[in-house]
């Protein structure tokens, strides 16, 4: 939400480019959890998810998405499971605390189900379903985070694809559809 960055922002809005945001090891400030533990368990574990947090909960806070209204960006690979108890919290703390955010116009989990925030799934999240009634099925894309040692590679898209608690809708939205739209790419 730095207003430094609104340049970059504004520039992504006019080429009609996404921003997406991923957790990183070695960058300033260190990734959540680093302060804390030393042990590559936690470091990994928590400090993705809570980076996308972090990350979200300023874009939208500070009013990134209500000042460049065409804006679309992502949280990547840090799953999608905290996304609708984060939506959830915002907007409960707007509710009882909107002056803190005055550039927000509504609830912070309006602009998260606006058709302008994608976030990234594992294929083996079992919330995946809730994720998707909560937040919306248009707004979750499938990566593999191959190479890396933590992705189902090379059975992340099977895995997806297989699962019986999906519709084949929302398959297709995972698993394509969504990151064409994310990226205004042609099928």
């Amino acid at each position: 939400g730095n207003r430094d960055l609104h340049p970059i922002y504004a520039e992504a809005q006019a080429l009609d480019v996404p921003i997406t945001f991923h957790s990183a090891a070695g960058t300033y400030p260190p990734p959540a959890g680093s302060e804390r533990f030393n042990n590559f368990f936690y470091t990994h574990s928590v400090g993705h998810p809570f980076e996308q947090m972090l990350a979200m909960a300023s874009v939208v806070g500070e009013g990134i998405l209500e000042i460049f209204p065409r804006l679309r960006v992502a949280f990547l690979e840090g799953g999608a499971g905290w996304v609708p108890f984060w939506a959830e919290r915002l907007d409960e703390h707007y509710e009882r605390r909107a002056e803190l955010v005055p550039r927000l116009t509504r609830p912070p989990g309006d602009y998260i189900r606006s058709g302008r925030v994608f976030v990234s799934c594992e294929s083996e999240e079992r919330i995946l379903p809730a994720v998707l009634r909560e937040i919306g099925e248009s707004a979750v894309v499938y990566a593999s985070d191959y190479p890396h040692w933590d992705c189902a590679f090379p059975n992340s898209m099977k895995n997806i694809a297989s699962r019986a608690d999906l519709s084949e809708s929302q398959k297709r939205k995972i698993l394509r559809e969504n990151a064409l739209a994310l990226y205004r790419l042609s099928g």
